[in-house]
């Protein structure tokens, strides 16, 4: 007779340790990301030279810290495609006779090459203005069209969301 009881027992304090798992990983999550954008703010301050400035991605950070920038930038690119990829792969392994759930990925997917894309591109293009010696001129103009890319690729999420549409 306590066979149910006891098994709905089990359920509920897994249930409750795989929420205490989630909020861990919710904590380190938000402690990643402060201490990511730590490092930029120390970066902006201290590489800090008075002068004027035109708006672009690489604009606040003056002297090789413009360079550690768009290296952080293309390491987290890197990774992310990676992780992305592996749980493509892993999703696509073991749920490929769910219709729905390919959709999903489809989409997911979809939204990561151009979301992803759209960073490495404009990060390549601000590593590239390190690596190669530019004009000062043809250094701004890829400044700018260094935007243009990661801008594509964030606006093309509700384009790619609208178009895989989900029957659930």
């Amino acid at each position: 007779f306590q066979l149910l009881p006891e098994m709905g027992l089990f359920g509920g304090v897994s249930c409750v340790l795989a929420i205490g798992f989630e909020r861990l990983v919710a904590v380190i999550y938000i402690l990643l990301i402060s201490a990511y954008c730590l490092y930029a703010a120390y970066l902006i301050i201290a590489s800090y030279e008075p002068g004027r400035e035109i708006c672009s991605i690489p604009t606040p950070f003056h002297g090789a810290a413009a360079g550690r920038f768009a290296q952080t930038l293309l390491i987290s690119n890197a990774l992310t495609a990676v992780v992305y990829s592996a749980v493509g792969a892993a999703l696509l392994t073991r749920s490929s006779k769910a219709a729905t759930t390919r959709r999903a990925f489809r989409c997911l997917f979809i939204v990561m090459v151009f979301d992803v894309g759209g960073w490495a591109l404009s990060i390549g293009f601000l590593n590239l203005t390190h690596v190669v010696k530019f004009t000062a001129e043809t250094r701004f103009i890829m400044r700018i069209v260094a935007g243009i890319f990661v801008n594509a690729g964030i606006a093309s999420k509700p384009i790619i969301y609208y178009a895989v549409r989900f029957d659930f």
